[in-house]
């Protein structure tokens, strides 16, 4: 009984873990701005789920946690389509560049996502074999 309290406990710490992950990779240094006013834009409430019910919405919302979120894993904007801070360049005092110190941090974040997520899928495949013969004991 206590081995199964210790597997759900275990299970437990890694969702909670993969489900913050995510928000941890957002950009936290940016400040809202006001939006100026556009006529032609798309309205909000409009997209593959915008007149669907609240239940179809749920089970989205529920596959999207348990899928990984691999944004985590995109750095192209901070990395390809970004100037690089570097000392003793023309890049080293622009305002967009992105510093080496930040791109590693992206890289840590993901890499302790990948950790995160590997282990709850880990986690959750004990759980559903913990009671199941797996072969070596036929006799």
């Amino acid at each position: 009984m206590n081995k199964i309290k210790l597997n759900a406990g275990i299970l437990s710490l890694v969702v909670a873990v993969a489900a913050l992950c995510p928000a941890a990779a957002q950009d936290a240094g940016m400040t809202p701005i006001a939006a100026p006013a556009q006529p032609d834009a798309v309205p909000l409430d409009t997209g593959p789920l915008a007149q669907r019910s609240p239940i179809v919405k749920g089970f989205a919302y529920l596959i999207s946690l348990v899928l990984p979120y691999l944004e985590t894993f995109d750095l192209q904007k901070k990395t390809v389509y970004a100037p690089i801070v570097l000392a003793n360049t023309s890049f080293a005092f622009e305002s967009n560049a992105v510093s080496l110190a930040d791109i590693w941090g992206y890289t840590g974040i993901a890499l302790l996502y990948a950790i995160a997520y590997a282990g709850f899928a880990l986690a959750v495949g004990m759980w559903l074999f913990q009671t199941r013969e797996l072969g070596g004991a036929e006799g």
